[in-house]
This record gives structure tokens, sequence and C-alpha cells, in this order.
């Protein structure tokens, strides 16, 4: 298994500091929200970077696409250096600055 990208994790925080407004929770409850234990929510929130899988769940877990968060870092996965798109038809359909406001539903909400 190689080495996966990291991202930096200070949007993340932005994100996870809203979120924690948005619904009125405490960072515990905010992390059973998340569907993430404390522990990894507080080793999030002290992090300078994350993993690009790890990017990716958590801003599933948000409702955000990861190109919202990270928009040129993302950007910049999608299209490597070899000039080979990924394989992942998500990122190869990311604009740079086009509205890619993708919302995750949740499955168990009736709406």
């Amino acid at each position: 298994m190689g080495y996966s990208t990291r991202l930096p994790a200070a949007p993340l925080k932005r994100e996870l500091r809203q979120a924690k407004r948005k619904y009125g929770d405490t960072w515990d409850e905010l992390a059973g929200r998340l569907r993430v234990s404390s522990r990894t929510l507080t080793r999030l929130l002290g992090a300078r970077d994350i993993a690009e899988p790890v990017a990716d769940r958590m801003a599933c877990r948000l409702g955000l696409h990861p190109a919202l968060i990270w928009p040129r870092e993302w950007q910049r996965i999608a299209q490597p250096k070899n000039g080979r798109t990924s394989r992942n038809p998500i990122r190869n359909s990311i604009k740079p600055g086009e509205d890619q406001s993708l919302r995750i539903t949740d499955p168990d909400s009736t709406g």
C-alpha cells in the first residue's frame, strides 16, 4: 500500500466548528452525529494534516463533497502530474469554480 495524499486539516476544522455551532452540539454530540468516536474527532481537531481517505469520509459525513472543503487540493488530486485522470468519476466531473453543492442525505430520515 502506497502513501496517501495529505490534505491540510484547517479547512476541515473550520467545517467541524461550523457544524457544531449549526446544531448546537457539544463535541461529543457532534462526534456521535458524524458517527466517529470522540477520540477520533479530538485527533482531527488537533491534526495539522489528514490523509485523503479520511478527508473524503469526513467531508461526506458533514454532507459536503471534499472539493467544497479543499477546492485547490482536490482538483490537484483529480488531475495527477502524469496527465492521466483519476478513475473516480466524481473527481473527474469537478471543474474549478463550478458550484458543487452536493449534499449527502441521511437514509434514516423521511424527507
